[in-house]
Formats: structure tokens, C-alpha cells, sequence
């Protein structure tokens, strides 16, 4: 069997060239042959074929099955709810795999083929199970967008020695949440950390197009996709992160006062998104640069084409109202909450029409450019100062709390001064005052 085609997802079908006189093509009949494929390989012997299979809400779990080509039997090897299993290659009595888990960090594992026990061969962090963690919860709830799959998940991370007489700061992480929990896509919102330092966290999966790509290929697919950008997909991306909200309700008690929303590439337009359309959260980070008007005319020709594809046309000419909707420097005004934003080299240009916005409106917010950046941060020393920057951040707006070890010694003096003006200027009632101001 070639498996080199497995690579693109989803995978139809398997399928076996049998080691015979013939070399005749086997087909898996088994509902569970298709779907959303991880690995597929012949044991050592050449008489089984074990394959991986994304299932579950969102598409967020891993099975272990095995197929018989010659009996047409199939059997699950391993039925794996919330861990991430990936990279797995046949020994001669187990696959070995690499394994994560929402607590546990990547560590190498074998599966029994025969009775799916699961053996650590080598854990690279030995002493990270000793560290104390808040407690997780995988929430599920629905969305009900019937064309893309509307099982959703997240996980609820508990505050480290969570009370449950008391009401804690929520921090909304994204866009997923499998396998082990660091910091969102882009990895620059420790989740952990967070836990431990006196916030509940809810690290959110966006769901996947997975029944248009079940039903859907090439071209057709493309415009389909294309078609949901350019309606409402940003409008689903924040629906979403409220109906997460909502599902962790009846599980801890939020301070509904001191929300914050944070993201990177699509989880900072939906954080824009969140500030630009409504007043539920308190602050927010961005670590990617926004959708604006700068962005069509800095563009090359193929991504022109398709901005173009989606409504994005030429800013001044007939696409301004397409613009103006998703467009966070066309609506800066509308941006009460303080905002930090950690931007890379490589995305300064095409923000800074945002950025210009910010400060002609005085909204408050402040900005750091970190030095051959590309969109997915990557050098060390950068990833730990937005680490400790954006933990920071969220402690002093959301819990009134100063570190000892300040990334920047001068950061309060600028962070307080931007509460001062935040609360001075902010219109209504004091009792409709964000919460840091009270």
C-alpha cells in the first residue's frame, strides 16, 4: 500500500495492494475506513493495516484501528478521548507514536497492536508531571452551523486552588485546543501559567469546515470556503467564542467584570472582532496584524486575486462597505478597551493603518514590534518576554496586580497612566465602568 497520498485531508477511502500472485487492490468496507485519516501503515508482518482517525467533536480525537485485508475485519485498537496522537510507525508488536494530552507535553509512546495498553518509552519533560496544575475539563457545546460540523470543544482550565465560593477573571484563548495546552495558536498565551496565576482560562477549538470536506474537493470546495469567508465566517468565529462562554456557565463562576480575549492570525480577528462589536470583554491582545484597507495595497497580484474572491476589492471603488465591516482601523473609535499588541518585523507595514487609528482616537493600547518576526514567532527569547508581557498585561487590568519583575521597569508607569486616561474619559454611569476602573 503507498501511502504517500494520505497526506491531504480528508482521506476517502484505503486501500490495499495485497502481497500476492495477483497484487490485487483491497478495499476497506468499514464505515470507519473513511474519514479524516492521520497515519496509516502495515504491521511488521504484512497481514494487518493500522491506521490513526481524527473523530469526535471537531474532529479533536484519535482512534487506533486495525484492518485485515484478507478477513476484511476491523477492530479498534485504541480508543483515545482528548490526547493527540500523531507520527506513529509499526514496531514489531506495537506502533510508536508521539502522544500529548492537555497536561502533558510531547512525550514518545508505544500501542500494543493486540491490546491497546499504552507503554512511555521516552518523556522529554520527566519532571513536568511533578508541577502542580489547575485542573482541566474538555466543554463541548453546539453551534448549530449545520454546513461546517457543529460540534465544538474547549477546554476550561480551573485557577490553581480554585475556590468555588469565589468568581475569577476569565482569559479566552484561541482558536485550538488539542493536545497539550501551551499557548493557543502561535503559542504566546502560556495556558498554564495563567491557571496558576489566579485566572480561569478557556482555550477554545474553532470548528473546521469538516462537512464541506466531506462533501466537496478542488474548485468547488475553494468557492465554498471562499463563500463562508466572505459572508460570515468572522461573525461565526465570535458567535463561537460566546457560546463558549456560555457552556462554562454552569461550571466555575466567571467575574463577567474582567474578561479578556487574546489571539493570533484568525484568533486576532475575532479578538478585534469582539472589541470592535461589543462590550463583553474587558481587554484584549493581538499578536498578528488586522484586516484593513493597507493591507489590499501592499498586496501582490495572487493575493489581490483573492482578496478579490472574497469582496475585498479595491478600497476606494466599490468594496469601502465590505471593508468598513471587518476593517479594525475603520472602526477604532468603537475600541473602549485597553489593548496590547505584540506585532511581528515581518506585519509592521501593513499595521500600522491600525495603529495610526489607535492613536488618533487616543484608544488605549501599546504596541511592541519584535525583530525578524514572521507571523508564527520563533526565536526564544521573544516567546518568553511575550510570555511574561502578556501574563502581566492581564494581571494588571483584570487583578489589580504588579510584578516584582516587570518585563519593562517603566510598564506600570505607561500602564497606569492609560487606566487613568481610560477612566476619566470612559462615558456613563461609574456602575458601567469596565471593571478595572472600580
Amino acid at each position: 500500500m503507498d501511502p504517500s497520498h494520505l497526506a491531504s485531508t480528508p482521506v476517502r477511502k484505503i486501500v490495499a495492494e495485497l502481497d500476492d500472485d495477483q497484487q490485487q487492490l483491497v478495499e476497506c468496507a468499514s464505515e470507519f475506513c473513511v474519514g479524516n485519516m492521520l497515519f496509516v501503515s502495515w504491521n511488521t508482518e504484512g497481514d494487518e493495516v493500522f491506521f490513526g482517525r481524527r473523530e469526535g467533536p471537531n474532529l479533536a480525537d484519535t482512534s487506533v484501528y486495525s484492518w485485515s485485508p484478507y478477513s476484511g475485519e476491523v477492530r479498534i485498537v485504541r480508543g483515545i478521548d482528548d490526547e493527540w496522537i500523531e507520527e506513529c510507525q509499526p514496531s514489531e508488536d506495537s506502533l510508536v507514536c508521539i502522544r500529548q494530552t492537555p497536561t502533558e507535553p510531547a512525550h514518545l509512546i508505544s500501542i500494543d497492536y493486540k491490546t491497546g495498553d499504552v507503554v512511555t518509552i521516552f518523556d522529554p519533560n520527566p519532571e513536568f508531571k511533578d508541577l502542580i496544575k489547575g485542573d482541566v475539563k474538555r466543554i463541548a457545546w453546539s453551534n448549530g452551523w449545520t454546513d461546517w460540523g457543529d460540534d465544538v470543544i474547549g477546554h476550561l482550565v480551573y485557577p490553581l486552588n480554585y475556590d468555588t465560593e469565589r468568581s475569577y477573571p476569565l482569559v479566552v484563548v484561541q482558536y485550538r485546543s488539542r493536545g497539550f495546552l501551551r499557548g493557543g495558536v502561535g503559542d504566546e498565551y502560556p495556558i498554564l501559567p495563567l491557571s496558576a496565576a489566579g485566572f480561569a482560562v478557556l482555550s477554545i477549538d474553532r470548528p473546521n469546515p469538516w462537512k464541506l470536506f466531506e462533501t466537496l474537493t478542488g474548485r468547488d470546495l475553494g468557492a465554498a470556503l471562499f463563500a463562508s469567508a466572505k459572508d460570515n465566517d468572522w461573525d461565526r468565529a465570535l458567535e463561537n467564542v460566546m457560546n463558549g462562554i456560555e457552556a462554562i456557565d454552569s461550571e466555575i463562576r466567571i467575574d463577567k467584570e474582567r474578561m479578556a480575549i487574546v489571539g493570533l492570525s484568525d484568533g486576532t480577528v475575532s479578538t478585534l472582532n469582539a472589541l470592535m462589536n461589543t462590550d463583553f470583554f474587558t481587554i484584549g491582545i493581538i499578536s498578528s496584524n488586522s484586516w484593513d484597507p493597507i493591507g489590499y495595497y501592499l498586496a501582490g497580484v495572487n493575493w489581490k486575486t483573492t482578496l478579490k474572491t472574497i469582496g475585498f476589492e479595491y478600497p476606494a471603488t466599490g468594496s469601502l462597505e465590505h471593508w468598513q465591516r471587518i476593517s479594525p482601523a475603520l472602526n477604532a473609535e468603537k475600541i473602549d478597551a485597553p489593548l496590547l499588541l505584540n506585532l511581528p518585523q515581518s506585519e509592521f507595514l501593513v499595521s500600522t493603518q491600525f495603529l495610526s487609528a489607535l492613536q488618533s482616537f487616543e484608544r488605549p493600547h501599546e504596541a511592541y514590534v519584535y525583530p525578524d518576526e514572521y507571523h508564527i514567532k520563533w526565536q526564544p527569547i521573544h516567546r518568553y518576554v511575550i510570555y511574561r508581557r502578556n501574563v502581566q498585561w492581564l494581571q494588571f487590568w483584570l487583578l489589580d496586580h504588579e510584578a516584582v519583575d516587570p518585563v519593562d521597569r517603566k510598564q506600570y508607569v505607561r500602564w497606569r497612566k492609560i487606566r487613568e486616561d481610560a477612566c476619566v474619559n470612559g462615558e456613563g454611569n461609574e456602575q458601567d465602568r469596565p471593571g478595572f476602573c472600580q
